[in-house]
């Protein structure tokens, strides 16, 4: 159930259920990035383990008729915290790349928010713009 708290912070309405997701990815037997994800449990009913381990949008997208519209991503640099340093193989860093995505439904619906803590050693950022 989605707290006071956990409304400021993500943006979903208070009262809301919620499925909380903890992913661990590894490159080479490494961990080197955690995603700790937040889904709107109307949207995303059912969801599992395996589901998680597979594909969260393949499943939302095609099981259950989901139409992902868009997303906004914030891309910021922080200090390690103790979670970051109990997932990830952080060696002789000190900080994680954080990802932030809010992903809303073809109805305009928040439905997930999602951050992703990546090792430094590993994290690249892209953008394509055209006018």
């Amino acid at each position: 159930i989605c707290t006071e708290q956990l409304s400021r912070r993500l943006g979903f309405k208070v009262g809301e259920e919620l499925i909380r997701v903890v992913r661990v990815r590894s490159l080479n037997g490494s961990a080197r990035q955690v995603d700790h994800g937040y889904f709107l449990e109307s949207i995303a009913k059912g969801l599992t383990p395996e589901i998680a381990a597979d594909s969260i949008y393949g499943y939302l997208e095609h099981k259950r008729g989901v139409k992902v519209m868009a997303s906004r991503r914030t891309v910021s640099v922080e200090l390690a915290n103790d979670e970051d340093c109990s997932y990830l193989d952080l060696g002789k860093y000190n900080c994680v790349a954080v990802m932030e995505s809010q992903s809303y439904t073809s109805d305009g619906i928040l439905f997930e928010v999602t951050h992703a803590r990546t090792h430094p050693e590993i994290f690249h950022y892209r953008v394509n713009s055209k006018r």
